[in-house]
């Protein structure tokens, strides 16, 4: 019973940490390029009125850096606690992981391509969102589970 209890509590500090990390996410967002297009667009393409400089390589991988070990990392801890929770069918989980997956990849790979059109800043927020609700979405699930049953098996 004890043994449960400390899995159960470290696998809510683990989620309560993933929250904050996506909390933190949109938060950096909204600080970087706030509800508007435009002003995605502008940060990375340069705006001469804000004295905002266009973004180029080395900056754009100053951001793409920690995201290359942070992200896969997490995706992967997160998914098998959701496995091993049976939080989400099997099934589910495997739709729910390449959607989640595949909309991260995007989001961090299209920065280096937002310069080039404000099309692609729309499409830029619209995964960004798609990111962060299948997130959002395998965490509930998992502490609906924890929380209801109090059990990880």
């Amino acid at each position: 019973m004890i043994k449960k209890s400390v899995n159960s509590l470290s696998i809510v500090g683990f989620l309560i940490l993933m929250l904050m990390l996506l909390l933190s996410g949109v938060a950096l967002y909204l600080k970087h390029y706030g509800l508007s297009i435009e002003n995605l667009y502008l940060y990375y393409a340069g705006d001469e009125a804000n004295y905002i400089n266009p973004k180029n390589f080395p900056s754009i991988m100053k951001t793409f850096s920690p995201h290359i070990l942070v992200l896969p990392l997490s995706f992967f801890i997160l998914f098998h606690i959701a496995l091993a929770s049976k939080s989400i069918k099997k099934e589910q989980i495997k739709y729910v992981a390449m959607f989640g997956f595949g909309s991260a990849v995007f989001d961090v790979l299209i920065n280096f391509f937002i310069g080039l059109s404000f099309a692609i800043a729309v499409i830029k927020i619209f995964i960004f969102i798609l990111f962060e609700l299948s997130m959002i979405y395998v965490l509930v699930m998992i502490f609906r589970k924890i929380f209801s049953e109090n059990t990880l098996s």
